[in-house]
């Protein structure tokens, strides 16, 4: 299995930045390189702009030097006028999923644009959402609108490429056969089950309504596929669920029974921040014992 992410599966119109040594010997061996335009070395030996992966890639390919050679010298790539700092190969990650995750159950992400995901109210969950990116690329990474946190879009379309996630819109969205296969890794599997409870899922204490806890690992989805996949998370997890359609076999929800509710929390609520309001939920009823 490949775990590594490399850094020509970056768009093709993305900038990036190379060691200023490697880049000099690279200008000095392309000076009479007829394939390679005069303009282009002007820019990068003084510093106009940094190249962008294609133009690396036509470089190295006219130079016969593979593409894992120059894997090491990248230090930046350039997005929205930022350079963020990165290394190459990046090992794949549980945070890389998750991030995925948000954009397909909440969030959403147009052809060739950033990850985006939508919170308007919940303030707690918007943070965890900031410090995943951060924790993911570091500070440099996202931009925000109000009700709004996006990743840029070179990061984006990484992700998106290596994980063959091709379709984020919440009616069609799948897991990908490569996610699929990574599930098969417990922090995988949990980091996509942890995503799908935060953003779809449904956990309330209510003892005065007759209810003691009541769990979802998510609630009326309009995705039958999606669901199924959830489900058989589940199960490979060792969870009690079971799989409930509604309005005419459009909606599913999957309830996590009495028997898995407490593995679910240990496993899946209890790393949630404190002051969210699913881990408070949850809370209540682990102190009254209900579950």
């Amino acid at each position: 299995m490949n775990n590594l992410i490399h850094w020509w599966k970056l768009p093709l119109e993305c900038p990036i930045k190379i060691d200023n040594l490697y880049t000099k010997n690279i200008i000095k061996s392309c000076s009479n390189n007829p394939y390679v335009k005069r303009r282009t070395l002007e820019n990068i030996k003084y510093g106009i702009k940094n190249p962008r992966v294609k133009t690396v890639k036509k470089v190295l390919n006219s130079l016969n030097i593979k593409l894992k050679d120059i894997e090491d010298k990248i230090t930046h790539i350039q997005t929205s006028n930022r350079l963020i700092s990165i290394k190459f190969p990046i090992k794949e990650s549980p945070l890389h999923v998750q991030i995925l995750s948000h954009g397909i159950f909440d969030g959403s992400k147009e052809k060739n644009a950033c990850i985006r995901y939508k919170v308007r109210h919940d303030i707690e969950t918007k943070k965890m959402f900031k410090d995943l990116l951060i924790k993911t690329f570091g500070k440099n990474c996202y931009g925000h609108t109000d009700n709004c946190y996006f990743m840029f879009k070179s990061l984006s379309e990484l992700l998106a490429s290596h994980y063959e996630i091709r379709e984020f819109k919440s009616k069609k969205a799948v897991l990908s056969k490569k996610l699929l296969v990574l599930s098969r890794n417990q922090s995988f599997r949990r980091a996509i089950l942890k995503a799908a409870f935060i953003d779809e899922g449904y956990c309330k204490y209510a003892p005065h309504r007759g209810e003691k806890f009541r769990l979802t690992l998510v609630s009326g989805i309009k995705n039958e596929k999606l669901a199924k996949q959830l489900k058989y998370l589940t199960d490979l997890e060792g969870y009690r669920t079971s799989l409930y359609k509604a309005r005419n076999n459009t909606e599913f929800t999957i309830p996590i029974l009495t028997k898995s509710k407490k593995d679910f929390y240990n496993n899946i609520i209890k790393s949630l921040p404190k002051n969210h309001r699913k881990q408070i939920e949850a809370e209540k009823a682990v102190l009254t014992k209900t579950f």
